[in-house]
């Protein structure tokens, strides 16, 4: 799917990225559309919710997009720098450098599926200063798996990261379509017991 940053403004809407503009300033650091609204964006559906990554102070952006909007604000996790924003039916989602990545590629690469595992640089939307082409960071290939219609894992050891990560192979499979690599199913019959150490209600979600 070609990208366009018109297109890419009007998914996010003129009012977010208004305030994102503003914070951006304020924190001198860049700002990232990540993860399943980046892929759902290349598959031609209009994400439900907007996941934005920073190298850190995820949760000092989103306390930020809280008072300028008036959204409410929910943190996410116990151990992780992430919180949410609901503002105008929507939950957009900060998140910090996962697991001490010092790099984008190196965040990206400790996601669960290769789809789940790009980003879209927003600095050049927000500045104004726009490229021709909107660039696709995909170090683990995403994007030819999108084409393929494949879940695919991200790294080797991305169930022991997160045995959720187990079921949401079949959730993404089941909501999007597509085929379960052979490898990824062949590890997941290695790591299936690892589950059990997954909480009821994550699991129920």
């Amino acid at each position: 799917r070609k990208l366009s940053w018109p297109g890419l403004a009007e998914v996010l809407g003129r009012g977010l990225l208004a305030h994102l503009a503003a914070i951006a300033r304020k924190e001198q650091a860049p700002l990232y559309l990540t993860g399943g609204t980046v892929r759902d964006i290349l598959m031609g559906r209009r994400p439900a919710d907007i996941d934005l990554t920073v190298r850190e102070g995820g949760r000092r952006w989103a306390a930020a997009l809280c008072r300028l909007t008036g959204g409410t604000y929910v943190p996410l996790g116990k151990e992780e720098d992430a919180a949410r924003v609901v503002w105008r039916g929507r939950d957009i989602d900060f998140s910090s450098f996962r697991e001490g990545a010092q790099a984008l590629a190196q965040e990206l690469g400790r996601r669960d599926i290769t789809i789940n595992s790009m980003a879209i640089p927003l600095d050049p939307l927000l500045s104004g200063r726009l490229d021709e082409q909107v660039p696709v960071v995909d170090p683990a290939g995403g994007l030819a798996d999108i084409e393929r219609q494949m879940i695919r894992v991200t790294f080797a050891n991305a169930f022991r990261s997160d045995p959720l990560r187990l079921l949401r192979v079949y959730r993404f499979a089941a909501v999007l379509g597509f085929s379960i690599e052979e490898e990824t199913t062949a590890l997941i019959r290695r790591q299936k017991e690892m589950i059990s150490r997954v909480a009821t209600e994550r699991v129920s979600h």
